[in-house]
């Protein structure tokens, strides 16, 4: 058995940047083995991790981007066509999915991470497993039409009919063309259901292909082709965690949030070796824009969201270098220069060209976190929407300008109660 970490950049992002976003991070600062030892500490074996890096669209590898006019300009075009329409979106899934076909072994652990369109990607990734399951090294031809079968869904609203007959269509793919394993005696045997990815963690996703496509939700309302079949956490995901940015209301990043948390929720509980009372699926809200959640433009805000979502992966058994001294990893190095006032830091807006020429930088409504109108939050759905930072920030009296975002306004109450409630526990601890 080993563990394989998928991680899967927003636009325009890769390893190459001075600023890496959360994912690079991720990515630079897995561990290349997790050591298993007995009860008296002897080793007695490890767990290899290994992973799969895929760069957002819109940006390139650049290995001659430097040294030729040619190569530059290549990067020019990808970077616009990418990085402003979304093209090749679809194509980094894919190729993330092959190269998941040709490493994964039955039994493997699944983690996948992901940002901005790439936590769009991340989580059609895990849909495409969920519907078509990975298919084997002699069935990699078969990888298109994998992704089709999931494109093909019928989604929540389709009939029965059609989701029985969808049903057997996938399952007749993976038995066909589905990792299985071998017998004992050399021969293969293929698994009806599709494997699990023990864990998800993503970072504001973003639906929105490209500025055609800002330009159509805003105006023209003509089709649902790069939508989610639907905003449910994939069944075969074991534990998953996604972090939105409050401050957020541009046009070209609209919330795409997870539904029937509490029901997923609920029938975790109801697995075997299930932790009682604890929560397998979150999400929450934290202070910034898009950037800010994501990271990549050096913002400390990022630290916040960087940790609790390697924490929600750490509790399902990925390991990641050292916190300290020279085997710091490089996550832990960006979470310690952030320091423990990191909630004060500047939140990033665009610039005022960007935001006059760009459509998707056109500003919107405020996200919106809690929807129900006949309702008001309570202090105990504080803690379980926003992150602490966002208490913080919210009820210091000396942060200028004052923090009061309009996604807020339905918490303002509920904030000050629950900022009275640390408070409290602060003295009580003192």
């Amino acid at each position: 058995m080993k563990r394989i970490i998928v991680c899967m950049d927003g636009t325009w992002q890769s390893l190459r940047q001075d600023k890496p976003t959360n994912v690079a991070l991720i990515a630079r600062s897995v561990a290349h083995k997790e050591t298993l030892q007995d009860e008296n500490g002897v080793a007695t074996g490890y767990i290899p991790q290994t992973v799969i890096y895929t760069q957002g669209v819109g940006s390139n590898i650049g290995a001659l981007t430097r040294l030729t006019f040619g190569s530059w300009l290549l990067a020019v075009i990808n970077r616009t066509f990418g990085g402003a329409l979304g093209e090749g979106l679809e194509d980094g899934i894919l190729d993330t999915y092959l190269r998941l076909s040709f490493n994964y072994e039955e039994g493997d652990e699944i983690y996948i991470f992901g940002f901005s369109r790439g936590a769009f990607a991340a989580r059609r990734l895990a849909g495409i497993i969920n519907t078509s399951g990975i298919v084997s090294r002699r069935s990699v031809h078969k990888a298109w039409e994998a992704f089709e079968l999931y494109h093909d869904a019928p989604g929540e609203n389709g009939t029965q009919e059609q989701l029985l007959e969808h049903a057997a269509k996938t399952l007749a793919f993976r038995q066909a063309h589905g990792k299985g394993g071998r017998n004992p005696d050399g021969t293969r045997y293929t698994i009806d259901t599709p494997p699990t990815i023990t864990y998800l963690g993503v970072f504001d996703t973003v639906i929105q292909r490209g500025i055609a496509q800002v330009l159509d939700s805003m105006f023209l309302k003509l089709g649902g082709r790069y939508r989610f079949k639907n905003l449910r956490v994939c069944p075969n995901v074991l534990s998953a965690r996604h972090a939105m940015a409050v401050d957020e209301s541009r046009a070209g990043f609209p919330a795409t949030p997870w539904d029937g948390l509490e029901e997923s929720n609920a029938i975790a509980q109801r697995r075997a070796g299930a932790v009682q009372g604890y929560a397998y699926y979150q999400q929450r809200w934290f202070i910034g824009t898009h950037g800010d959640i994501g990271g990549g433009d050096g913002s400390p805000l990022a630290a916040a969201t960087l940790r609790w979502v390697t924490d929600g992966a750490a509790k399902q058994g990925l390991r990641f270098y050292g916190k300290h001294g020279p085997d710091a990893s490089p996550m832990e190095e960006e979470i310690a220069r952030a320091g423990p006032d990191f909630y004060k830091a500047p939140i990033h807006r665009p610039k005022l060209l960007d935001l006059i020429l760009k459509p998707q930088n056109w500003f919107g409504p405020p996200r919106r976190i809690w929807a129900d109108r006949n309702k008001r939050p309570s202090a105990d759905d504080v803690v379980l929407y926003l992150d602490d930072a966002v208490i913080r920030r919210a009820s210091d009296e000396h942060v200028r300008p004052r923090y009061k975002p309009a996604a807020l306004r339905p918490f303002k109450d509920a904030v000050k109660e629950a900022a009275k409630r640390e408070r409290k526990a602060e003295h009580a601890n003192q």
